[in-house]
């Protein structure tokens, strides 16, 4: 049973150092090989060209010119190119081997993707059409059979962009070759801009976002927007842009990705957004969080707060099983250094509590009333004149008690730390003690209540309300 993938009898068994393992695709103008290098053991893929399509010159350069652009665009997701080998069996091309599908593979095998999926593969494809762009290289073939997926080893999926065949650059001096003549038609018709369906030279780095609008809106609604039974109508309606806006085919798409499709899909190129790097920042807000967050800094939008997936294989932490001694209280420092406004409210706090205890502090080291003996000292009679200071023996006039007012039912006023001198004379009668007047020499001050005249009359009072402790003190 023969073999499909299997090199085919008449060709070559080395290209230059490579050796041609088995085939990978078959087109018109060649076959594209799995080879390994003789020496080094590298995989490539090495596209070919057939030796009478080699003998045009015109082909023959634009096969070369495929490696010479593709050589400028250095992107991880444009396809590398490594080499361009003449021999006698023809040119051949060698690249990045890559192991995968085509999108093209993948939209027949799975249909329609959903929104974010759809803007995942297209965001990095998007970004290698604009680094070729800026490089002044058009592709002007993008479509879904020229976006590889690539697998890497890690498992993630990687898409490039293939065949810059019809490329051309700027400084190439197109007006003296004959490689894109005026009024031909280049590349695949369903995703060809309508200036591009017009005259091929018309092409720039605009048709090359319509082509990316077209494969977009394939993606998410399954179906070709210009479609028809014949070339020539699919011409009419890619000049007219006549298409169903991707809504009416699926309804739950939003509204703003339907408006940008449509705005990358206008006939005039001056509608469309300003370049591809313009068009990629429009549909990012549609991609899934974790490649929002890859591609917003290449994008130059903000990120969302979500971390970025590695490309490297997550590697587990080792579980240790160590007993917790201690845990440590969360530092001081960082909590005030979130917030400036605590440490100034701590620091007020500080302050009235410190002002406070200076005033309690200068109260307590305030000195005493003054007062003339010690516990001899007795309150002075506002009553008495200054007439008796000298008579020892007069008799105190009787004196009612006041009555004596029930406790208030408020809560009592607390009793101060030092109480004054006239409140224990008034509430503790051991105090009012007979003593002797004080001697009144001259020049020397003797205050009222220490009259023999204020004593008799103060113990008389205490007396009458305390008949009892009187009766003890007479005797």
């Amino acid at each position: 049973m023969n073999d499909p993938t299997a090199r085919p009898p008449n060709t070559p068994e080395t290209v230059g150092p490579w050796r041609l393992v088995r085939v990978l695709g078959v087109g018109g103008m060649g076959e594209v090989y799995e080879a390994v290098h003789t020496q080094l053991g590298l995989r490539a893929a090495i596209k070919t060209l057939k030796p009478a399509l080699a003998a045009n010159a015109v082909i023959a350069q634009r096969f070369h010119r495929e490696a010479v652009v593709s050589a400028r665009v250095r992107h991880p997701n444009a396809v590398a190119v490594y080499d361009v080998i003449a021999s006698r069996a023809g040119a051949a091309l060698v690249m990045e081997y890559l192991d995968g599908e085509t999108l093209k593979d993948r939209f027949d095998r799975e249909g329609v993707l959903a929104p974010s999926a759809a803007v995942d593969l297209l965001l990095p494809v998007a970004s290698a059409v604009a680094a070729a762009h800026e490089e002044g290289v058009v592709h002007r073939d993008l479509k879904p059979s020229n976006l590889f997926l690539a697998r890497e080893r890690t498992g993630l999926i990687t898409p490039k962009v293939l065949d810059f065949g019809l490329s051309w650059a700027a400084d190439d001096e197109r007006h003296k070759e004959d490689i894109t003549r005026s009024g031909v038609v280049l590349g695949t018709l369903l995703y060809m801009a309508p200036e591009q369906v017009r005259n091929a030279r018309q092409a720039s780095a605009f048709s090359d976002q319509y082509a990316l609008g077209v494969i977009l809106y394939q993606l998410v609604t399954g179906a070709r927007p210009f479609l028809r039974e014949t070339q020539f109508e699919m011409m009419n309606a890619v000049v007219a842009g006549t298409h169903a806006p991707p809504r009416t085919l699926r309804p739950e798409l939003p509204a703003e990705l339907d408006a940008v499709i449509e705005r990358a899909m206008h006939v005039d190129p001056a509608q469309r957004f300003p370049s591809v790097h313009a068009f990629a920042r429009a549909v990012l807000p549609f991609a899934s969080p974790h490649v929002q967050a890859l591609w917003a800094p290449v994008f130059e939008v903000r990120a969302p707060a979500v971390a970025p997936v590695s490309s490297l294989p997550a590697v587990p932490a080792p579980v240790t099983w160590e007993r917790t001694e201690h845990v440590e209280t969360p530092p001081v420092t960082p909590w005030l250094a979130r917030s400036p406004s605590r440490a100034l409210v701590l620091g007020g706090a500080a302050c009235v509590l410190s002002l406070a205890l200076g005033i309690a502090i200068g109260a307590s080291s305030s000195p005493p009333a003054p007062a003339a003996h010690t516990a001899d000292a007795h309150m002075p009679d506002p009553h008495v004149g200054d007439t008796h200071a000298t008579d020892a023996h007069a008799q105190p006039a009787p004196v009612v008690a006041a009555p004596v007012a029930p406790p208030a039912t408020s809560s009592p006023t607390p009793t101060p730390a030092r109480p004054p001198v006239v409140q224990q004379l008034r509430v503790d009668p051991a105090v009012l003690v007979a003593a002797p007047p004080a001697p009144s020499d001259a020049g020397v001050y003797v205050p009222h209540y220490s009259r023999p005249q204020f004593l008799d009359r103060m113990q008389q009072q205490q007396v009458l309300a305390v008949p009892d402790a009187g009766v003890r003190r007479r005797h």
